[in-house]
């Protein structure tokens, strides 16, 4: 099933998602931290959350990974940009296809194009795609307090 998501429903259909469908594998290319940890902050209490961020976004990762112990970062090389922003529900087969950023403004104020699909197939490979990618990216270490 593919769903066209008009934009004022975005958002509130990507919240229920996250708050029903668990684990969640992410490419994102610009994160806002308070939007993320508005968005992801009560699943990210129950469920992990593997992210796949541009090397750009490296400094704000280091913040958040030492408080969400359920996140798990990577970012991607230096001299490649990594433009992707889709979010992978494995677990129920939903993955979300968007031009929109993790940022309040993208989902609130900008004309994006969202795709929301129930599909097996199309899941496994995102799936494996996203694990390889992840494999060869810079990962984000948790910081141990002492």
């Amino acid at each position: 099933m593919i769903e066209l998501i008009p934009q004022e429903f975005q958002l509130k259909r990507l919240e229920a998602d996250i708050a029903e469908l668990g684990e969640m594998l992410i490419y994102a290319f610009l994160i806002e931290e308070n939007f993320f940890e508005n968005l992801f902050g009560n699943a990210l209490k129950r469920n992990r959350i593997h992210l796949l961020g541009d090397h750009r976004q490296r400094s704000l990762l280091r913040r958040l990974v030492p408080k969400w112990r359920t996140l798990e970062a990577a970012t991607w090389s230096y001299n490649r940009t990594m433009h992707s922003k889709n979010i992978i529900f494995p677990s129920a087969n939903v993955c979300w296809l968007t031009s929109a950023n993790l940022n309040r403004g993208a989902w609130t104020l900008s004309q994006n194009t969202t795709l929301r699909i129930i599909d097996h197939g199309l899941t496994i490979q995102l799936r494996a795609g996203f694990y390889a990618q992840f494999e060869q990216a810079r990962p984000i270490m948790h910081t141990k307090i002492l």
